[in-house]
């Protein structure tokens, strides 16, 4: 008789861990929020360029913890971890490595360093908004289409 308060302590914990997960508290995995085609709006508090240039706008597709994009210049891939209290990481990202205009990879490497510095996300009004560590925007990104 004493196995069943251990079982039950175990399937206890079992079902809030799923239950959790559902919710987006554990994080990780498919977050409808997230997940979906991204574009460049504006660099935030980040040293960046202040516009971008149309024909060359980074964009990105966040999918269940993995990334791909543009750069406006390269794309890359890789991967991102969140968690229901706002924390987000971008993994190690792969990516091409064609030359652009000077402009262009000045944008590239800002877009490319803002998204090494992402320690937290927020979506408000449609808008993801990327910040490092100490709540400092980074990135403001639209839906794309």
């Amino acid at each position: 008789m004493k196995a069943f308060p251990a079982l039950l302590g175990v399937a206890l914990v079992a079902v809030l861990s799923i239950a959790l997960a559902g919710c987006g508290v554990l994080g990780g995995g498919r977050n409808e929020a997230l997940d979906g085609n991204w574009q460049l709006e504006s660099f935030g508090d980040a040293a960046g360029p202040s516009g971008t240039d149309p024909g060359s706008v980074p964009a990105m597709t966040l999918d269940g913890g993995d990334v791909s994009g543009y750069t406006g210049v390269n794309t890359f891939s890789g991967s991102y971890t969140w968690h229901g209290d706002g924390t987000f990481e971008f993994g190690p990202l792969t990516y091409t490595e064609m030359g652009g205009s000077p402009a262009a990879m000045a944008q590239e490497r800002a877009f490319l360093d803002a998204l090494e510095a992402t320690r937290r996300y927020e979506v408000v009004d449609t808008k993801l908004r990327l910040s490092d560590a100490e709540g400092g925007t980074l990135l403001v990104l639209d839906p794309a289409p």
